[in-house]
């Protein structure tokens, strides 16, 4: 339950540090090549692992922004904004307010079941039929 997550936050907290400071994982934000795809709409993927053949194109999506994500030669930095980020969620902070665990579950199913974001990530749904 999310009540022992935040119990147990720093013991996830320090798993996540570690893969973050791994040597050899990379922070890249790269395009999924149309060949490696299969068929499939382009795709903006977080990567973590080796770079793809020849130089990667670097995009950034919106909610990779959120995350603090940056366009370019990816740091630890980009790490760090994202533990950060985990880290008020695990917390319970929500656009700078703190919630209670139920409330904060409460705010996740509803975003959850939110359709504008299920459509986003389920490609087969077609809103226009």
């Amino acid at each position: 339950t999310l009540g022992v997550l935040r119990g147990q936050r720093e013991l996830l907290m320090t798993i996540l540090e570690a893969c973050a400071h791994d040597p050899l994982a990379r922070w890249a934000v790269t395009v999924v090549p149309p060949q490696r795809q299969q068929g499939r709409p382009q795709e903006i993927a977080l990567q973590v692992g080796e770079e793809e053949e020849g130089e990667a194109v670097r995009r950034t999506t919106p909610r990779q922004r959120d995350l603090g994500v940056s366009r370019g030669k990816p740091t630890y930095a980009d790490a760090e904004r994202v533990l950060s980020h985990v880290a008020e969620k695990i917390e319970g902070y929500e656009s700078g307010e703190l919630l209670s665990v139920p409330t904060h579950v409460h705010k996740l199913l509803q975003t959850a079941q939110n359709t504008e974001l299920l459509a986003q990530m389920f490609v087969g749904w077609s809103p226009w039929l």
